[in-house]
This record gives structure tokens, C-alpha cells and sequence, in this order.
């Protein structure tokens, strides 16, 4: 099936010809396509967004952004192969290590949590002192029984913010699992 969420074949869809923008559609400003697209994720329908990105992908084929929002919408819609390729070819063309960040963040909300690991480690790489990777590398760890690269993680993020309670109570679960 085509990614675009048209239920159509790739190559009869996206993956076909050029596609040409009929003449009465109005090509749309970049950022208020992207705005648009970006409600359409924050609201929770991965459909609409992924219609969307694919005209806007006639428009504006080489755009990052866009690519990374194709990425979101893919994992919400349950399409985590996709998502991953998707993700993997922006990220080798501008690691970004936010980017990173929110699209391990979808993972772990939709419980993928090796994938999640992998793009916060991507992450981690690029922002080693983010207290919110580390974090997030800490629970994901926790949550997959990795108890010492857990504690690791949060020992990192307590040394970057001392006066957060809840890493510290959070270090102190990974201290008592490795027990």
C-alpha cells in the first residue's frame, strides 16, 4: 500500500508517474501546510495528515520538515516499517537531535520501545547532557529490563538537574531493580 494512506497501490499512487497538481488547486505557503499538518498529528488522525503530506509532497518534494512530519503521522497510524524508513532517510540527510527526540517520544507512546531506544540513542549522540533524552533513555531502558544502562542514564540526568525529584526517584527504582 502506498504510505500516503491512500489505500491505493504505491505505484498507482505515489509511487507512479509525476504527479501533476490540478489547475485549480492553489499551492498552499509552505509553513501554513506544514501548520495544518502538524494540528492534524498533535488531534490524533495519522490519516489526514498522511492525505495531506502527500500533496504537499507534489509541491515541496525535498522538504525536511516535512519528511520528519511524515514520519510522526506514520508511526500514529501504526506503520512503524514505513516510519522508520521514512525517519532514517532524514535523519541521514540533517541529524537533528529534537527531531530525534520527538519522534523516539512517538515510539514510546506507542510502546515500540526498542525502536524508541534506538532514535533516543540517536539522540543521546547528538545531545549527550539533554535531560529530557536521558530521561527518556532511563524509562525506556527500565521498562525493557536494561536496569544498569537505566541508572546510567539517570545518573547522567540527575548530574544535570539536581533539584528534579522525580529523577532521582526514578534513579533510586533503577538502583533497587538492579538488586
Amino acid at each position: 500500500p502506498c504510505p500516503c494512506g491512500s489505500g491505493k497501490k504505491y505505484k498507482k499512487c505515489c509511487g507512479g508517474a509525476a504527479k501533476t497538481v490540478a489547475p485549480t488547486e492553489v499551492k498552499p505557503p509552505k509553513a501554513q501546510l506544514k501548520l495544518s499538518i502538524a494540528r492534524a498529528i498533535d488531534a490524533g488522525r495519522p490519516t489526514e495528515a498522511l492525505s495531506q503530506l502527500a500533496r504537499a509532497r507534489n509541491w515541496y518534494p525535498a522538504d525536511l520538515e516535512l519528511q520528519r512530519l511524515e514520519s510522526y503521522a506514520l508511526v500514529l497510524a501504526g506503520r512503524f516499517a514505513e516510519a522508520e524508513a521514512c525517519f532514517s532517510a532524514v535523519h541521514q540527510r540533517d541529524p537533528d537531535a529534537q527531531a530525534s527526540l520527538r519522534y523516539g517520544i512517538l515510539l514510546f507512546g506507542q510502546k515500540e520501545w526498542e525502536a524508541a531506544l534506538s532514535v533516543l540513542q540517536i539522540a543521546h549522540d547528538l545531545e549527550p547532557r539533554n535531560v529530557a533524552v536521558l530521561s527518556y533513555l532511563g524509562v525506556t531502558s527500565w521498562l525493557l529490563r536494561r536496569y544498569g544502562p537505566s541508572a546510567d542514564y539517570f545518573e547522567q540526568a540527575v548530574a544535570q538537574e539536581k533539584g528534579d525529584p522525580s529523577l532521582r526517584v526514578n534513579l533510586a527504582n533503577s538502583y533497587l531493580a538492579l538488586n
